[in-house]
């Protein structure tokens, strides 16, 4: 009798046999002139630093202002490291506009800007440097005494050894374009560094046979151009850094899962921890980690939810720390438009324009053309039930739903990258989490990930069916030439509009013409240049007239639009017509109120104090003493406190035969400087005393 055969034994898949496994993607493939990952490492790197090398000429722009130029704690360097990891991220800029949080959920993300403070010691100004400035013609030298958020106070150098304290813009410091030089070429830096850890992840961890896949998933990551704003933007550090520690979370995670040695657990839970640190994408990875050993690992669910237990824990970890740092945020309704797009809209057509925008930013993914750093209110229509791109967007997201629910059940990979495809825009979505934007390019970063391999994915796979490998490099090389030069050209085309606000600007609104806040910062930007014009030129007037323009656009979209009332004050001040620029700035104090914002409003007022005082001269050198004295009285209106505006009031309400009022304003004066010469002597002319007695 025949022994009877022995059942086969079961073994678990190992990383290197999970999913398909075509000829095209095995070492020798259409890359294979370049066989070792180190020459495809170095190609990457290569490729990625050239695409972005005119990015690190660049300055700040967007929100470099808010997170770097009017952090307090930034601008104190590493000093203020502490303050950085123990406050919202946008909380220094809410201090300098005497604003309380304005965004649901409050902005706690502190490793980027942890770095923004270790450059500013590095490259910027910090209390004590020596520095020197040129303010309204004169050049001025100093040591820096303290930073007051985009401002330095510096003790300035001056005639015959006397020393005095000025306030000056950051902006406005020698060398201050040099600090932006620096932070661009980290960002390349770390742009790059992120490439290759998440090439080193497809191709040694998760994509180990298919070294073609993971080389060419790379090379379009790389140039994919809805990754500009991410790199040309230095605020945006924190997706780069996000993805970066995510990816690396991975490479330990499964290094401990293969030798279950505790050293490679901890540089996994640490690596996740500064992920979320950098941004909140990584808490996705609470799904994503449990997902990822399941298909590529093969393990029960119930193990790989066993293992993914310090990674829950130092996600609570993180939420604790969140919590008590930054608390839940602005818990009011933002009653502006600006922080709240969706404010005049039904719950139907938020959830529709939602949805909608989901497919949105595939479609961005598949065809970035144009690019705007702005999405905000009137730049997309709300939708309804009835719009076909909601059908749409609900179709094509309930389809790759089911997908990864039936690949999971499977232990697919595909299930992995639809969950790190759909995780971090859920997170986006505004359906439950309220971002305060509709939607952002930068916000595309983690799952444009998975969206370049599905497309190598699919490159690879068409081409195979052309049989042998020289075939497939005479129709895959040239297409690729193709498509990564047209990618590329966009790429270094766009990085050049992040130039600064006033490339962005003008570029942007271009391309959202019904963007409230594209038309405010247009106007902003050609007011900006109309300053540098010589005064009444030509060039200054048809600058003027461009900004007015797109500043009266942006209040037809929004009267409330209280930056706008501000700009276009300006212009009329540049245009010499105080009384137009005066009554433009009372407009915008109705919606942005003078009392609950003094600081915000002081360099306004002052503005217009000293307008109206060189008007005041002006005028009395003409010997017309009424319109100067009204002019001075306006002077004196908006800087109560400006001893030589009181003392000219003074002297024209005496001339014009006003003793009372002009005892009135000189009182005021002495009592503010007693030592003020001719207020004495005004003085002593109506009471025949002396000061003070």
């Amino acid at each position: 009798m025949s022994k009877p055969k022995k059942k086969a034994t079961q073994r678990v898949k190992s990383t290197q046999e999970v999913g398909p496994a075509p000829e095209a993607f095995r070492e020798k493939g259409v890359f294979d002139f370049l066989p070792g990952f180190r020459q495809r490492l170095y190609v990457l790197m290569a490729f990625t630093f050239v695409l972005f090398a005119n990015s690190i000429m660049n300055e700040s722009a967007l929100d470099d202002e808010i997170v770097l130029n009017k952090n307090q704690y930034v601008q104190n360097g590493t000093q203020g490291i502490g303050d950085i990891l123990s406050h919202d991220a946008y909380s220094s800029y809410y201090e300098s506009m005497q604003a309380g949080a304005q965004l649901s959920g409050g902005r706690y993300r502190p490793l980027s800007i942890v770095t923004f403070a270790i450059e500013e010691a590095l490259f910027g100004f910090e209390v004590g440097d020596e520095v020197s400035f040129t303010q309204n013609g004169v050049d001025y030298s100093g040591t820096i005494q303290q930073s007051i958020f985009d401002e330095k106070e510096v003790l300035v150098n001056q005639e015959l050894g006397e020393r005095t304290l000025m306030r000056v813009n950051v902006s406005a410091l020698d060398g201050y374009i040099g600090i932006y030089h620096a932070r661009h070429f980290v960002n390349v830096l770390l742009y790059m560094l992120t490439i290759a850890i998440l090439f080193y992840l497809l191709h040694f961890v998760f994509f180990p046979q298919f070294k073609d896949l993971a080389f060419l998933a790379l090379l379009i990551f790389a140039v994919h151009p809805i990754h500009t704003e991410v790199v040309a933007n230095v605020k945006s550090r924190d997706e780069i850094m996000s993805l970066l520690f995510i990816g690396l979370t991975f490479v330990y995670a499964f290094k401990w899962r293969e030798n279950q040695k505790t050293r490679a657990l901890l540089a996994a839970c640490s690596c996740y921890f500064m992920a979320l640190l950098s941004k909140e994408w990584g808490i996705v990875l609470v799904a994503l980690v449990p997902i990822a050993f399941v298909v590529f690992q093969k393990e029960r669910l119930s193990r790989a939810l066993k293992a993914s237990i310090p990674f829950v824990s130092v996600a609570g970890l993180y939420l604790l720390i969140r919590v008590n740092t930054v608390g839940l945020g602005s818990s009011q309704n933002q009653a502006d438009i600006l922080n709240d797009p969706y404010l005049f809209a039904s719950g139907v057509e938020r959830f529709a324009t939602e949805t909608a925008i989901l497919l949105k930013y595939f479609a961005l993914q598949v065809f970035p053309h144009p690019l705007s750093a702005d999405y905000s209110f009137k730049t997309i229509e709300y939708r309804n039930l009835g719009s076909w791109d909601f059908w749409a967007s609900v179709v094509f997201h309930l389809g790759l739903l089911v997908l990864m629910i039936r690949f999971f059940l499977k232990k697919h990979v595909l299930a992995f990258a639809l969950a790190f495809y759909l995780g971090p825009l859920f997170l986006v979505s505004n359906y439950v989490f309220d971002i305060g934007a509709t939607m952002g390019e930068r916000l595309a970063f983690h799952s444009s990930f998975v969206f370049c391999i599905a497309l190598a994915y699919l490159l690879l796979k068409s081409v195979q069916k052309l049989g042998e490998v020289k075939r497939q490099k005479l129709i895959l090389l040239p297409l690729l030439v193709a498509l990564l030069g047209l990618a590329s050209f966009k790429t270094i085309d766009r990085n050049a509009d992040w130039k600064n606000n006033t490339t962005l600007f003008i570029h942007d609104v271009e391309v959202v013409p019904t963007s409230i806040l594209a038309n405010g910062n247009a106007g902003k930007a050609y007011l900006e240049l109309a300053e540098k014009e010589k005064p009444q030129s030509k060039q200054q007037k048809e600058l003027l007239n461009k900004a007015e323009a797109h500043l009266q656009q942006a209040l037809k979209l929004d009267s409330t639009y209280y930056s706008a009332y501000l700009n276009l004050g300006y212009v009329w001040y540049l245009r010499n017509n105080l009384e137009k620029a005066e009554s433009f700035w009372i407009k915008a104090e109705q919606h942005f109120s003078r009392a609950g914002h003094p600081l915000f409003w002081k360099k306004y007022d002052q503005t217009l104090a000293a307008a109206y005082f060189n008007a005041g001269l002006v005028a009395a050198q003409k010997q017309e003493i009424e319109k100067a004295r009204d002019n001075m009285q306006k002077a004196v209106q908006y800087d109560p406190r400006n001893v030589q505006y009181l003392e000219d009031l003074g002297g024209a309400c005496y001339t014009l035969g006003d003793q009372k009022k002009a005892l009135e304003v000189w009182t005021i004066a002495l009592t503010i400087d007693p030592n003020k010469e001719n207020c004495r002597a005004g003085y002593r002319a109506i009471t025949g005393k002396e000061w003070g007695q």
